[in-house]
């Protein structure tokens, strides 16, 4: 994380970046070094519960591919540029969101800064971005789940393993 905030940082293009270490405090104290130019604001956040505010108010969200993150962003209608999936979940979490248009995976930190920016720089690509996050939303999955099992349309052993990732 820290590396991409270099790169977003050192590019001097106008952007307001914020920041979300939760409790790691070695990410925040390297990303704290960083003196942002005046063309960019910088906000460092260790934990929050305003992280839904913060989407909503984000054009883009560049993160880790976790799922909880993904679900929301996809309720925000959020470009994503997904970066350092850990092998498994996040993987195929990846696979997801680019198959539908709603991100880009990245390989690099220099790669998904270069990304970010590209998408900050591009309006139509953002609302076509996050029009297939939209769509990727679901908002009432949790009573879809049980209606399922209610109903006895699907076992609970096999919902789990066709919706995980």
């Amino acid at each position: 994380m820290h590396r991409v905030v270099g790169h977003l940082v050192e590019n001097r293009e106008q952007m307001h970046v914020i920041v979300v270490s939760g409790h790691d405090r070695r990410a925040r104290r390297r990303i704290a070094r960083f003196c942002a130019e005046p063309t960019i604001s910088l906000r460092l956040l260790g934990w929050t519960e305003d992280i839904a505010a913060l989407m909503k108010a984000a054009s883009v969200l560049v993160t880790k591919p976790g799922g909880l993150t993904i679900a929301e962003a996809a309720l925000c209608g959020l470009p994503l540029v997904l970066f350092d999936a850990i092998p498994g979940p996040e993987q195929r979490n990846c696979a997801r969101v680019a198959d539908a248009g709603a991100g880009i995976v990245t390989k690099s930190p220099l790669e998904t800064s270069l990304a970010a920016l590209s998408l900050l720089r591009d309006e139509s690509a953002r609302k076509r971005m996050s029009a297939c996050a939209q769509r990727l939303a679901r908002p009432d999955a949790a009573a879809e789940i049980v209606r399922l099992i209610k109903n006895r349309e699907v076992s609970a052993q096999s919902l789990v393993r066709r919706m995980t990732a």
